[in-house]
This record gives structure tokens, C-alpha cells and sequence, in this order.
């Protein structure tokens, strides 16, 4: 609540300002704290630590007095879009390093990959107990990782853009099996989205099939 009263959010659409600064300068990794006492951390991407927000994007400027002026924070939360913060509800803004290219790009594939995560509902039996996932159709290797890796358990792409974020922005290492997952997550990604299309191709058929029944005329009729 404190932070919506402060900050907003703007998520990118195709077309509008990408906020990718020009030039070879690294993201960095900053802390705004704010007046209020809050403090968020992202990534100011490109350096770029100052700026003035206008009806027609946003520009580089050296005037922190100016009530539009303000920072950029990437990866809030993470998202793929960053929220605007006017200098005037700053108290400071902390660097805290550099990203690497590999780092940057890595947290954006992430956002890039929460975006389009479709949700994942967990069928139960008669008793209320979890029933396994219909892996039918899927190689031998696709079935293994979502075994290993439920999608109802909450691993997915949100909870790789969070392990990304925390290791990459807030210097937390991941566990062994966050690790793994990372490490599979491209290939893990491949297979779930493959048995979810399925998922959702089979799911049509069946309301189709209902459907054809019901408008059927009754026999002997």
C-alpha cells in the first residue's frame, strides 16, 4: 500500500519507450530508499540515475529540483516493465554494483518468460488427494524434469525470475535444488509449455465433444 501511495508502475507494451539506454554502459544494481522510510532495490539499467518523465517518454537530465525528475528502477518485483520515482519522495539512492552482460540479460529473459507463463491448476481425487500430472505424449526426458520439477508445486518461470532476482539484485545464493533448476530451466520451460498446449488442446476436445452431445437429438425420438 505504502509503495503504490509512492510509486508507479508501468509495464511496457511493443512499440512504446523499451527504456534501453543508448551506449555500452553496464546496469547497476541500486537501493532507493525513500523519505517515507520504504526502500526498494532493481536495476538502473545503462547507469542512467536520472531522468525527466514526459507525455512522450523519458529523457536524460541534470535537474533533480525538477518535480518530474526522477530514477527508473528495472525488475521491481519481477517484472518486465520498472517503476518511475520522482527525486522528491527520494532520500538517497545506494549503488550496489555492476551487472554483467550475462546478468542483464538473464534477469530479462526471466521477466520476458513470467509474461507468458499460463497458470497451472492442481486436479484432486474423490479424497482430495493431488492426482499426477497426465504426462501422455511427451518424451521420456520432458516427462522426467516435470516430475522432478511440478508446475503445480510452484516452479515455473515466476519462480525462476525470482531466484534470478535475488541471486543477481539481492546477492542471495540459491539452493542446490534452485540451482538445478536454472540450470535445466530452458529445457524444463520447452516441455512445459509443449504439455500445456496439450493440455489445453485436449481440455477443447472434450467441451467440443460435450457440447455435439448435448445438441444430439435423444434415440427414438
Amino acid at each position: 500500500m505504502i509503495l503504490a501511495a509512492q510509486v508507479l508502475l508501468l509495464l511496457l507494451l511493443p512499440g512504446l519507450d523499451s527504456g534501453v539506454p543508448t551506449g555500452e554502459e553496464p546496469d547497476l544494481r541500486v537501493q532507493v530508499d525513500l523519505k517515507n522510510g520504504s526502500s526498494i532495490s532493481g536495476v538502473a539499467r545503462g547507469g542512467v540515475m536520472l531522468e525527466r518523465k514526459t507525455r512522450r517518454g523519458y529523457y536524460r537530465t541534470k535537474d533533480k529540483s525538477d518535480r518530474r525528475s526522477g530514477i527508473r528502477i528495472w525488475h521491481y518485483r519481477n517484472t518486465n516493465g520498472f517503476i518511475f520515482i520522482t527525486y522528491r519522495r527520494i532520500k538517497g539512492v545506494r549503488i550496489l554494483g555492476k551487472l554483467s552482460r550475462e546478468e542483464s540479460l538473464a534477469l530479462r529473459r526471466a521477466a520476458e518468460k513470467v509474461e507468458k507463463e499460463p497458470s497451472v491448476s492442481v486436479s484432486r481425487g474423490k479424497e482430495g488427494e493431488a492426482q499426477p500430472l497426465d504426462l501422455s505424449g511427451l518424451e521420456a526426458s520432458e516427462r522426467d524434469l516435470l516430475v522432478e520439477f511440478d508446475p503445480r508445486r510452484g516452479w515455473g518461470a515466476t519462480r525462476y525470475g525470482e531466484i534470478q532476482r535475488r541471486r543477481i539484485i539481492l546477492g542471495y545464493e540459491p539452493t542446490k535444488r534452485e540451482e538445478r533448476f536454472c540450470d535445466v530451466f530452458m529445457e524444463w520451460h520447452a516441455a512445459f509449455k509443449k504439455w500445456s498446449t496439450t493440455k489445453r488442446a485436449a481440455s477443447k476436445g472434450k467441451t467440443k465433444q460435450k457440447q455435439e452431445e448435448r445438441k444430439a437429438p435423444l434415440s427414438g425420438s
